[in-house]
């Protein structure tokens, strides 16, 4: 969804619009046709290996097992206060970075360092005025994919493996398909 052009927007999306800018991968193998409809989207990873999670409360169990497959694939991992002490806590390095509200080394200076791959910013319900709103639209306006759910981080970091133990990407001519 082209969240760019709608300046003030959330970045999350609901239900009603998850479907809205559909891509098509294709491929004979499902890692290599999901990655390819990344791709078709604008999120061609990796580049500089570092990321930044803020992950609420009630998911971030859920997002550890998530964590520790960017980690083993290589990704520096950028966090604030609870989400750094839940990852290592949980044997997961994670580096400290400050809040929004915070004068230096905060979040949007990191984001604007051009050196963030990817946000996963898991939001709460209504935090349009609060450091996730932000954080996804300084995100959206620097052409750093972020992500609002743990299942398409899960999804990617499936398809990096994936694309990483082939040799290259197939080709697949779309006039013999049937």
């Amino acid at each position: 969804f082209s969240f760019e052009k709608i300046r003030g927007a959330d970045v999350s999306l609901g239900p009603e619009m998850k479907s809205t800018g559909e891509v098509l991968g294709i491929s004979e193998r499902f890692n290599e046709a999901l990655y390819k409809a990344f791709i078709g989207s604008g999120v061609n990873l990796p580049k500089h290996y570092r990321m930044i999670a803020t992950i609420k409360e009630e998911d971030k169990e859920e997002f550890v097992p998530i964590a520790k497959r960017y980690y083993d694939f290589g990704y520096e991992i950028y966090s604030t206060a609870g989400t750094c002490d839940y990852l290592n806590a949980h044997g997961i390095p994670a580096k400290l970075v400050n809040r929004i509200s915070e004068p230096e080394d905060n979040i949007i200076d990191l984001i604007l360092s051009g050196t963030i791959d990817l946000i996963i910013d898991k939001p709460t319900k209504n935090n349009s005025g609060k450091d996730g709103f932000l954080i996804r639209r300084f995100a959206v306006e620097t052409g750093v994919p972020c992500f609002t759910s743990l299942d398409t981080a899960k999804a990617l970091i499936d398809c990096l493996y994936a694309i990483n133990d082939e040799d290259k990407m197939s080709l697949i001519d779309i006039a013999n398909l049937k």
